[in-house]
């Protein structure tokens, strides 16, 4: 633990100077269904070199189903107006 110190006061206050605040933040991550149903959180340093946890949702209003979809709803649309 004495390598922890080291970090903290030679990696971690150097990187988090220029910040005025908010160091870290806290990702809800889903419950343990089959255990205890406990609620679960992670705490991350910002500016962390590791991938997001919350992966970035792709643009799905493109795809096939949401165009026929959306077709399907302005035809409803247009047929309830006349």
């Amino acid at each position: 633990e004495k390598d922890l110190i080291h970090k903290l006061f030679k990696v971690l206050a150097v990187r988090f100077q220029p910040h005025p605040g908010s160091y870290t933040r806290m990702l809800q991550i889903p419950n343990r269904d089959g255990i205890d149903r406990a609620k679960m959180a992670v705490i991350e340093l910002k500016g962390n070199p590791f991938p997001p946890l919350i992966v970035q949702r792709r643009d799905t209003e493109k795809t096939l189903l949401n165009q026929l979809l959306k077709g399907y709803r302005e035809d409803k649309k247009w047929a309830a107006s006349e």
